[in-house]
C-alpha cells in the first residue's frame, strides 16, 4: 500500500490536545510524525477571500441604456414604459410573472409599471 503525507491543522483547547492525539492515533495505519503547538489569539479573525469592501457600484442611468426609450420631462429623463416594452419585444405579462436582477432594465420597467398603475388607481 502506498503511503501519503497529509498536513492537518486542528484548533483545540490545550486541555483536549492529548485526547485529540489519542483519537488520531487509534486510526489503523496512521502514524503521527510531528506535533506543533501554536497559540492562536481569539481576537484575530481570518481574512475572508473575495470580500470586496470599499468599491462602490456604478449607478444605473436610464438615459445611457441603448434599449431604453426615455422622455425628458420636468428636468430629468423618465422611462417611457410602453415604448421600451415595444422596443424590447416583450409583454407586460412577461414582466409581471418573472423576477429580474435589481439593475436590469426589465426590473426598472416592472417598477415603473407599478408606479404608473398606482397613480392611475388614485385618480
Amino acid at each position: 500500500m502506498k503511503k501519503h503525507e497529509f498536513k492537518i491543522e486542528i484548533t483545540a483547547d490545550i486541555s483536549k490536545v492529548s485526547e485529540v492525539y489519542e483519537a488520531v492515533s487509534l486510526v489503523e495505519g496512521v502514524e503521527i510524525n510531528v506535533v506543533d503547538c501554536v497559540e492562536v489569539s481569539e481576537s484575530v479573525k481570518p481574512k475572508v477571500d473575495g470580500a470586496k469592501r470599499g468599491r462602490k457600484k456604478q449607478k444605473y442611468k436610464v438615459e445611457e441604456d441603448p434599449n431604453a426609450v426615455t422622455i425628458y420631462k420636468n428636468g430629468k429623463h423618465v422611462l417611457d414604459v410602453d415604448a421600451t416594452i415595444k422596443k424590447l419585444g416583450i409583454t407586460k405579462d412577461y414582466l409581471k410573472k418573472n423576477s429580474f436582477k435589481r439593475d436590469a432594465l426589465e426590473c426598472r420597467l416592472k417598477y415603473a409599471m407599478a408606479i404608473k398603475a398606482s397613480r392611475w388607481s388614485k385618480q
